[in-house]
């Protein structure tokens, strides 16, 4: 049952991140006065997510912010060792799919 919560959660999670992005993507901004990308800025990878620990409990949240753009119910202390020392640092990510696989594991 908790899988299929999480599975649901993350399933709308990933159409309202899609959704965002395709009306980003429609806007009406006037592409034909753009200055040319260097290949360097292009190149950076970016953290989008950062996974740590809220209220005892693993969340999601977007780089930079302070409230969880998902609250899980995986308890940071049922966690590993290893894996908890990490959620004190935050776990930074470039992708939604790497935080869903993240995730999965954790819930394990």
């Amino acid at each position: 049952m908790r899988k299929k919560q999480m599975t649901a959660l993350a399933c709308v999670l990933v159409y309202l991140l899609s959704f965002g992005g395709a009306a980003a993507v429609m806007g009406t901004e006037d592409t034909t006065k753009r200055e040319p990308v260097a290949a360097v800025e292009t190149a950076a990878v970016s953290e989008e997510y950062t996974i740590r620990e809220h209220n005892g409990m693993v969340a999601v949240f977007r780089s930079g912010e302070d409230v969880p753009l998902l609250k899980t119910d995986i308890p940071v202390d049922g966690l590993r060792t290893a894996d908890r020392e990490l959620m004190e640092r935050g776990i930074a990510l470039e992708s939604y799919t790497e935080v869903l696989y993240m995730l999965e594991d954790f819930d394990s």
